[in-house]
């Protein structure tokens, strides 16, 4: 049997933590996905993540971030004023924070904290390269010239 499933929408509201009985964090948030071939449809979905996963989607993201969520469906069953209820949650495996810097920058993130690259791409893959030149017993002349001073 396979349950999976993958979303790409935005926090209808600040996701909140709870804690379970055990001390276990657990993240409960609604989900926003709009439908691709009718824009005049959007689901709403909850959605459950557990430990340091919850911990960091509440720290790093807030409501209308873009977030993908990978993960599993569960259906809840309980019972409150003798009436039984249930309700279908995404299980999140997995939480991909899916924003530019200057999406992060003009969110109100909980922390108030503006996140800055301090790296480019390039020097990332140039980086990389000469890690794996000194791996391979490669000299490192190729990062010098690239201006690459802390090499691994």
């Amino acid at each position: 049997m396979l349950n999976t499933i993958n979303l790409i929408g935005r926090w209808t509201r600040d996701t909140e933590i709870i804690m379970a009985g055990n001390g276990t964090e657990i993240l409960n948030g609604s989900l926003a996905v709009s439908d691709a071939f009718n824009k005049d449809h959007t689901d709403f979905i909850e959605i459950k993540a557990f430990k340091q996963l919850a911990l960091n989607t509440n720290k790093f993201t807030s409501k209308g971030s873009k977030v993908a969520i990978v993960g599993k469906l569960q259906h809840e069953r309980w019972e409150k004023d003798g009436q039984k209820r249930s309700k279908h949650v995404v299980i999140a495996n997995q939480i991909v924070f899916l924003m530019t810097n200057n999406n992060l920058a003009r969110n109100n993130l909980k922390n108030k904290k503006k996140i800055r690259l301090k790296i480019t791409v390039n020097q990332l893959i140039s980086q990389m390269t000469c890690c794996l030149f000194k791996k391979w017993g490669g000299n490192n002349g190729i990062s010098n010239r690239r201006g690459l001073r802390n090499c691994c």
